[in-house]
């Protein structure tokens, strides 16, 4: 909020009635957000479904910027970094421009700056990935954490591969139960722009998502 200034539109999930004086002092036109404050000295603008409309928004913002570029995202319990990390490797050898984004860090391959998240906020995400079409990246590939997925942080992307490595008990404090767990997992695979989805179906949840799954599945296996 500290760094908005005139003319500029301030979003936030629950804004409370001082944070909007504030942001009309700072010079803001109006808030985005879903839960909206009993406060009418600035414009409000609500949605229900505040993630895939902050979503749409920014890449409108950034002149749709994903859908010039090949993104893959990873998710799964344990393999996300190294498989991201090996994909944008890859593509570098391959004399494509690549940028990660993910636990390591975000940039050109063999030169990250850090992160905060394994996956950025959403409008932290779209800004990262209109700076890479920008500076010439033709492929991305990144980390998408299950909290990322589950709030809604990829909202407004293409992404075109969804890659998933497995699923253990884990990050149940946030989730609850493992089916949550899948569930924020599986959003991934559910956005359309996801053309080709590889499933490690050694996991017994790969296999389960396999079943589920009405696009391109490139299964992999250690076994056969």
């Amino acid at each position: 909020l500290d760094s908005v200034g005139p003319g500029d539109l301030w979003v936030s999930p629950r804004p409370t009635v001082h944070q909007c004086q504030f942001a009309k002092q700072k010079g803001c036109v109006a808030v985005f957000c879903r839960d909206k404050p009993l406060y009418d000295g600035v414009v409000i603008l609500q949605h229900h479904d505040y993630e895939s409309a902050l979503g749409i928004m920014l890449s409108a913002f950034y002149h749709d910027a994903s859908s010039f570029m090949n993104i893959l995202a990873v998710t799964g319990t344990n393999g996300k970094t190294t498989v991201a990390y090996l994909c944008a490797a890859a593509m570098q050898f391959l004399q494509e421009e690549s940028v990660y984004i993910g636990t390591l860090g975000y940039g050109r391959y063999g030169n990250l700056k850090p992160q905060q998240l394994t996956t950025p906020a959403c409008g932290e995400l779209h800004y990262k990935v209109a700076t890479a079409y920008q500076d010439g990246a033709k492929f991305i590939a990144m980390e998408a954490s299950s909290h990322g997925l589950d709030q809604g942080r990829l909202a407004g992307l293409s992404i075109d591969v969804g890659v998933f490595t497995n699923l253990t008990h884990e990050h149940l404090d946030y989730h609850k139960t493992i089916n949550d767990y899948l569930a924020a997992k599986q959003k991934l695979f559910m956005m359309s722009s996801v053309g080709v989805a590889v499933i490690n179906y050694d996991d017994q949840c790969g296999t389960l998502l396999i079943d589920r799954l009405n696009k391109a599945i490139w299964p992999c296996s250690m076994q056969s």
